[in-house]
């Protein structure tokens, strides 16, 4: 978040570490809204699972209508459409976090109508031909008992491509150079 977020001042953050040396690091430096969504938190605040989606919908609606105030309408009811529609207006893209995105499985395991919802929204959000514009990139992280399950979702022109890195708390390999001290 810190690097991505508009909401942030951080270059400061990033001065000692290689990626700082990088030509892009200042092209993506605090120049996106990041969305982070944990969905193990989410659910612990609902009573029923096939709440998640409307709940995440709702939330970040409301938030974008702060921080974008006149662009969305009431007659705006999906995520999908709130982001196109403040993309076509603002040229800004987003970033989104999603951690334990896989809690929906996990913990509601027989609940296969939450399930269906939650992946009806995932697909919206990112397998759309307009998503490609507004999201500019998106981490996904699962909780597997003791092995950290890092989902880095790369976006290609024709879809998406996932590269798996299983870990115990490591930095996937092409990310590790990166962070590192100069």
């Amino acid at each position: 978040t810190a690097y991505y977020s508009r909401g942030c001042k951080s270059e400061h953050l990033f001065v000692d570490l290689k990626i700082a040396c990088d030509k892009s690091f200042k092209e993506h430096l605090n120049q996106y809204d990041v969305i982070h969504l944990d969905i193990a938190y989410l659910l612990t605040q609902l009573r029923d699972p096939l709440e998640l989606v409307a709940f995440i919908q709702k939330i970040v609606t409301e938030e974008l209508n702060e921080i974008y105030p006149g662009i969305l309408s009431d007659g705006d009811s999906t995520l999908s459409f709130s982001l196109s529609k403040i993309y076509g207006r603002t040229g800004r893209g987003f970033i989104f976090i999603i951690d334990e995105w896989d809690a929906v499985f996990r913990e509601n395991e027989y609940d296969k109508e939450a399930q269906e919802q939650y992946i009806r929204l995932l697909r919206g959000l990112f397998k759309g031909e307009q998503s490609k514009d507004f999201i500019k990139h998106t981490y996904l992280t699962a909780n597997r008992s003791y092995i950290w399950v890092i989902l880095l979702m790369i976006r290609k022109e024709k879809g998406f491509v996932f590269l798996m890195k299983k870990s115990e708390r490591l930095l996937p390999a092409p990310y590790r150079e990166q962070i590192g001290r100069r």
